[in-house]
């Protein structure tokens, strides 16, 4: 009678045992499904502090202008666009502006120049530019015209972009410049990444 007893105790301990395991096992296949669900969404988006900035576009005209634009409108602005290829020299600086520099690079530029305009531009203590080589490259207008030449594009700016990354001293930002409109060219397949 007490071997009946003691076996019937085991029984009952392994029949809760298993409920307890059965419950278990029903809340990891629930916890599961639920880790399935939130994989196979999408996370929301990060949002991206946006910065805006005033800028002006000096082109070439004479660059100590803009004190007298910025007094009249009443404000500060952040930059300065500049065209080298219009006779301003990489060392133009207007106050304390940061410039955005519009080098005219031909696709295939020497390595030479590029390093030595970046060179020149941290000397003149604007390692903070904005290049903004092969502007409007969509345009059919502009002799670095990426239609039907897209990837060479891409690998021309990747190329010029290590090459003035290479520069000691530099703080440089770039400006993938497109040029708005239906020009024929596709813009999507020259993004560099």
């Amino acid at each position: 009678n007490a071997a009946a007893s003691d076996w019937q105790k085991d029984r009952d301990a392994l029949a809760a045992a298993g409920a307890v395991i059965a419950t278990k096992n029903a809340q990891i296949d629930a916890l599961t499904l639920k880790l399935a669900e939130c994989q196979d969404q999408t996370p929301p988006p990060v949002p991206v502090p946006v910065t805006t900035e005033l800028g002006v576009f000096v082109g070439a005209a004479d660059a100590s202008k803009v004190s007298q634009f910025e007094m009249m409108l009443g404000s500060a602005v952040g930059n300065v666009l500049i065209f080298e290829e219009n006779g301003a020299a990489p060392e133009t600086r207007v106050g304390a502006h940061r410039m955005i520099h519009s080098p005219k690079w031909p696709l295939g530029v020497p390595s030479a120049t590029v390093t030595t305009f970046c060179t020149r531009l941290v000397s003149a203590g604007q390692a903070d530019s904005i290049l903004r080589p092969f502007w409007e490259f969509n345009g059919p207008w502009m002799g670095w015209y990426s239609k039907g030449r897209e990837a060479y594009f891409v690998s021309e700016w990747k190329r010029g972009v290590g090459l003035a990354r290479a520069v000691a001293g530099q703080s440089f930002a770039f400006d993938w410049c497109p040029n708005i409109g239906d020009d024929k060219a596709s813009v999507e397949k020259c993004w560099p990444g």
